[in-house]
């Protein structure tokens, strides 16, 4: 599914709030976090939303700069996700099947990529997945 171009630029924002609120659930986002998220821009989202100008890899760039400025302002992990969840109730038609496998998996490979996940980013994959209505954990 592509997301509509008049939603991609918040659409893509509250990713980057999603990705933050996994990085940072241990109060810590580490730099394999952040390579976790930047290679899985660079290679599963551009693949997906396939942009074919710069102009269409804009709102992609918004995901990493929110990601940055969650960090830079210190978000709490909760708050993040709160702004996630809220954008995702309001737009379920936006995530179908392939886009919330793809959300997860971005987020497991996050959470994975420092040391496995510990306590705090399981609880946040949990309430991803309850977010979601499915059991994505296999995935």
């Amino acid at each position: 599914m592509k997301i509509p171009k008049e939603l991609q630029n918040t659409f893509y924002q509250n990713l980057g709030k999603l990705f933050y609120a996994i990085a940072a659930a241990d109060k810590v986002v580490k730099e394999d976090e952040i390579e976790a998220l930047k290679e899985n821009v660079n290679t599963q989202w551009l693949s997906f939303q396939a942009p074919q100008s710069k102009e269409e890899m804009e709102p992609m760039k918004d995901l990493k700069k929110i990601f940055f400025e969650c960090l830079k302002n210190q978000q709490t992990a909760m708050s993040a996700f709160q702004d996630f969840k809220s954008f995702f109730e309001e737009n379920q038609n936006l995530f179908d099947d392939e886009v919330k496998i793809l959300i997860w998996k971005t987020a497991k490979s996050i959470a994975d990529s420092f040391s496995g996940k510990n306590k705090s980013e399981l609880v946040m994959l949990v309430e991803l997945s309850v977010l979601f209505d499915q059991n994505l954990a296999d995935l």
